[in-house]
């Protein structure tokens, strides 16, 4: 498929805005949207964002987020996994080598067994969606928080989880 594909829809916009404003239902929500090298929108990742995207899923779909961490053991990748397995019976995750990127994946029942199937397009990213079936794994709650609209220390945690990763003290 390729994105001028008519089965595909792209939009962007505001994510919660546009969900919020929106009748329509999906097989992916996709979330990449860091405001600058570090922060994630505090909005797109609280217990009532999520339920919000889970409304608009259909049977089967999945959300999928990019989650910016020095470690799947920092305080902020905890907390956006704990709050999607508030919303949603399955997350997984796998770390994107060479790099501080997660793809976090969460939905009623998550099945990446077609990942390993792809036969088309290009080489590159057929070898990228095997290697992500291959190292994806469940994501199980650890102690932390789950963020809420009214409870959201993003930016917090985001400075203390570099600031520690640098050896530097909060």
């Amino acid at each position: 498929m390729a994105l001028d594909d008519q089965r595909i829809k792209v939009v962007l916009a505001d994510g919660r805005q546009f969900l919020a404003q929106s009748q329509e239902e999906f097989d992916l929500i996709i979330i990449d949207a860091y405001s600058n090298q570090y922060y994630i929108p505090f909005e797109l990742v609280t217990r009532e964002f999520y339920l919000l995207a889970k409304k608009h899923l259909r049977a089967g779909g999945l959300l999928a987020l990019n989650v910016n961490a020095t470690s799947e053991s920092s305080r902020l990748f905890n907390a956006i996994g704990n709050t999607l397995k508030d919303v949603f019976p399955e997350v997984k995750y796998v770390h994107l080598p060479k790099s501080y990127n997660y793809l976090v994946m969460a939905g009623e029942k998550i099945d990446l067994s077609r990942l390993s199937s792809i036969s088309s397009g290009p080489e590159e990213l057929r070898g990228d969606a095997l290697a992500v079936a291959r190292r994806t794994v469940d994501y199980r709650s650890r102690e932390g928080k789950i963020l809420t609209d009214d409870r959201a220390p993003v930016e917090f945690m985001t400075d203390s989880m570099y600031l520690s990763h640098y050896g530097i003290r909060s």
